[in-house]
């Protein structure tokens, strides 16, 4: 894990280095960033135009959006996140389990804090606690359901990646819809709304 963070930081030095050299706007694709690095990354927006996501996914910006309305509405609703993905997956809870993490504390005005489930526990629930399971299994290229669980009621979002393909696609809308624009950062939901200013 040493080498892979120290080659981390090596290519995304360069990579901050090269766009400011050459004023190429550039799309961040990966979660797992130290705060160092946010810090640099929101720095380039200085220079470049930029996106930083952890999944570049319609589905799941959209999931994320709807996430924190309902939240924000539902409030003595219950949060439950479950993700699953294939057994090489090493981070847990995955960086898109946070994003829909991030997206209902944001409805709940910053209240919330998570809480990893290992299936056992037996402990009376926090009215602000999110729940977070993970499974890892087989190929499984990558689930997310978010759960709002109220008294006698309950609503469940569920977004299945069937390949890779689609965070692909949206790395390539993303890179597409930076070409002109002034420094900074943008997110996805620019890209989604096709913001041109």
């Amino acid at each position: 894990m040493w080498i892979i963070g120290h080659l981390i930081r090596f290519l995304l030095d360069h990579i901050i280095e090269f766009a400011k050299e050459k004023s190429y706007p550039v799309v961040f694709a990966t979660t797992g960033y130290t705060d160092e690095d946010l810090s640099k990354i929101k720095k380039l927006g200085e220079s470049v135009a930029f996106i930083q996501e952890g999944n570049y996914s319609l589905g799941i910006n959209v999931m994320t959006d709807i996430a924190e309305r309902l939240a924000r509405v539902l409030k003595d609703f219950d949060i439950e996140i479950v993700e699953s993905h294939h057994n090489k997956k090493k981070d847990n809870p995955s960086g898109t389990a946070n994003m829909i993490f991030d997206g209902v504390n944001r409805g709940r005005d910053g209240k919330l804090f998570k809480k990893m489930r290992d299936f056992s526990h037996d402990d009376r629930r926090d009215p602000n606690e999110v729940g977070i399971s993970s499974v890892r299994a087989g190929t499984i290229v990558g689930e997310h359901r978010l759960i709002l669980a109220g008294l006698d009621e309950t609503i469940e979002i569920n977004h299945q990646a069937a390949s890779k393909k689609i965070f692909a696609n949206g790395v390539l809308k993303a890179a597409s819809f930076l070409q002109g624009k002034k420094p900074g950062r943008y997110d996805f939901k620019d890209v989604i709304r096709g913001d041109n200013d």
